[in-house]
């Protein structure tokens, strides 16, 4: 009688060609989907920061509505709280349940704030972080005048408040007026073509180029730093 044995089947494992494509093919794809991740992440960033940024700009036209069109000070030493900076003035707009600069800290501390822009895509090792600033010129330590939004001829071109690169002080300042691009207190520019997100005068946000945000060489008619 013919004896018919069940064959069996050999396994192999992948040849070297095989190994080589799917190698070629993760890559293709790693290639792909990292941009657009980054891409997605910068976006998501600037978004924020425009929000935060909003709101900031909201308060501020809050706050000068309620004293003469005046801006927040800096700091206050108007009498009637000598280390009242800008920030908590702001409080009753954005965290009305905050009424202590120790509690805005400790809140900093635990979690991002309006106050806390996203961290840039482009920093430097010792402030890699972006926080917000008033602009320098409209913005003053010593009161009790300020510049009044309603002296103002072109608030929608003019910055109120701007993101920038982290330092121990409340204003940001143009990047070629001495410190360089990257520098403590200048706009924080994002690597998607150079740009920091500024809100204006008249409480609108948007990105501003390196060169849109320069100082020297404007006129009073166009520089965004000063109408005067």
């Amino acid at each position: 009688m013919l004896r018919i044995t069940p064959s069996r089947k050999v396994s192999r494992g992948f040849t070297l060609v095989e190994l080589l494509a799917v190698i070629a093919i993760v890559g293709v794809l790693a290639a792909i989907v990292i941009p657009v991740t980054q891409s997605v992440r910068a976006s998501a960033r600037a978004s924020t920061a425009a929000s935060n940024l909003r709101q900031l700009a909201a308060a501020q036209l809050l706050y000068a509505g309620e004293h003469r069109g005046d801006l927040t000070p800096v700091y206050s030493y108007t009498g009637d709280n000598p280390q009242r900076t800008w920030m908590m003035r702001l409080m009753p707009y954005v965290y009305p349940e905050i009424t202590a600069s120790s509690q805005l800290h400790q809140r900093r501390v635990a979690a991002p704030t309006v106050f806390d822009m996203p961290e840039a895509e482009r920093g430097t090792p010792t402030a890699p972080a972006l926080s917000v600033g008033m602009n320098w010129s409209i913005a003053t330590s010593f009161g009790p005048k300020l510049y009044p939004l309603h002296a103002n001829p072109r608030p929608a071109s003019v910055i109120m408040l701007g993101e920038m690169v982290e330092r121990n002080s409340d204003t940001v300042t143009a990047h070629d007026m001495g410190g360089g691009l990257g520098a403590s207190g200048t706009p924080g520019f994002r690597r998607s073509g150079d740009r920091a997100m500024m809100a204006f005068c008249d409480g609108h946000v948007e990105p501003k180029s390196v060169r849109e945000l320069a100082y020297i060489g404007k006129t009073a008619s166009t520089n965004p730093w000063r109408w005067w």
